[in-house]
């Protein structure tokens, strides 16, 4: 399910590790610093569309929202892309 990949996703990039995981997905330079820092989140839109899904997250601790974009593959949904809205 793309709301579960979307949550480890999300908590990955909370690591230290996020620069690595974000040089897969665009290299934002936005995202690393948003999300340091921050423990909640709360997913206020979702898209469907055939070939993909987009997930939107509010950030409230930095009062921005991470869209992550879904295509469909063969196992399911895989995250194509991920940007910060502050």
């Amino acid at each position: 399910m793309s709301e579960r990949t979307a949550e480890r996703l999300i908590a990955d990039l909370r690591t230290g590790n996020c620069a690595a995981v974000i040089e897969e997905l665009g290299n934002d330079p936005r995202i690393c610093p948003t999300l340091e820092g921050t423990h909640r989140e709360r997913l206020v839109w979702r898209e469907d569309r055939g070939t993909g899904r987009m997930l939107v997250y509010e950030l409230p601790e930095k009062r921005a929202r991470l869209w992550i974009g879904f295509a469909r593959e063969e196992g399911g949904f895989a995250v194509r892309s991920l940007s910060v809205i502050r």
